[in-house]
């Protein structure tokens, strides 16, 4: 089965419709679904690849190709709390036409940065203007993301209630993470 997605720089319409001998004046999101998700001959997916591909490098722009995260609000530490966390959960359930919030957060300094599950995710402990801060980054450890203690991060994140033993503390479930003004290494070579 051939398979593409589309973004919003990608229009491939026109290109379907030449290709397919579709009329663009009736052509509807219903028949680029069913094309989409119709099966390709094997002998023919080498050609349709090379066909999108071609119709990508001539119609993409670079700044189509960076990965985007649309955020809600950008939050204070002051907003970073249990309260907050569980009104969101108010909100649910979560989903394609209910987005999951996304906050971000400016100028936090990682205090530590903790390899967590088999040195798959990390656990950072951040601080934000004298508040202790977790959060906790899956699929990526601490080496990969390549920010350490004294660093200064932005953070892109879902905001979460973690509760062990009966005990509930706030934490960020980090969507991303860069590095922010300034550095441990540039702060050691002031």
């Amino acid at each position: 089965e051939g398979l593409f997605r589309l973004g919003p720089d990608f229009e491939p319409i026109p290109w379907l419709c030449e290709t397919y001998t579709y009329d663009a004046e009736t052509f509807t999101a219903e028949k680029l679904r069913r094309m989409c998700a119709s099966k390709v001959k094997a002998e023919n997916i080498d050609e349709l690849r090379r066909r999108i591909n071609e119709y990508a490098r001539e119609h993409l722009r670079p700044e189509s190709m960076v990965t985007t995260i649309d955020i809600d609000a950008e939050l204070d530490k002051d907003d970073v709390t249990v309260e907050n966390a569980e009104e969101l959960y108010l909100l649910e359930p979560f989903g394609v036409s209910n987005p999951t919030p996304v906050f971000a957060m400016r100028d936090c300094v990682i205090s530590d940065a903790i390899a967590i599950g088999s040195n798959r995710h990390t656990k950072y402990i951040l601080k934000k203007d004298g508040k202790t801060i977790t959060a906790l980054c899956f699929g990526k450890n601490p080496t990969e993301l390549d920010l350490f203690a004294g660093d200064t991060v932005d953070v892109v994140f879902n905001l979460d209630v973690n509760e062990y033993m009966n005990n509930k503390n706030v934490q960020l479930t980090l969507r991303d993470v860069r590095a922010g003004k300034t550095t441990a290494a540039e702060r050691e070579a002031k």
